[in-house]
């Protein structure tokens, strides 16, 4: 996993087009990527193979779409 900016996760991989910037925004605010709050700083994401597949067009989540991880809060430990 590699931790970036949406926007730097788009370039580094080559995945230019307006489809794949808005299917990594949807995704990140949905909460299918870890997000590192950094203030008034651009938040950085973590992204797995999975959904760098899935900008890219290579995975169909209609077949096998899995829910996100609920992340526990400070109350729950």
């Amino acid at each position: 996993m590699s931790i970036s900016s949406w926007w730097q996760t788009v370039h580094d991989l080559h995945l230019g087009g307006r489809l794949v910037w808005t299917r990594l925004r949807v995704l990140a605010k949905a909460g299918w990527v870890a997000t590192d709050d950094r203030g008034d700083l651009d938040d950085h994401w973590s992204i797995t193979i999975r959904v760098v597949g899935y900008l890219a067009g290579y995975v169909d989540v209609t077949s096998s779409a899995r829910f996100p991880r609920e992340q526990k809060s400070e109350d729950d430990t």
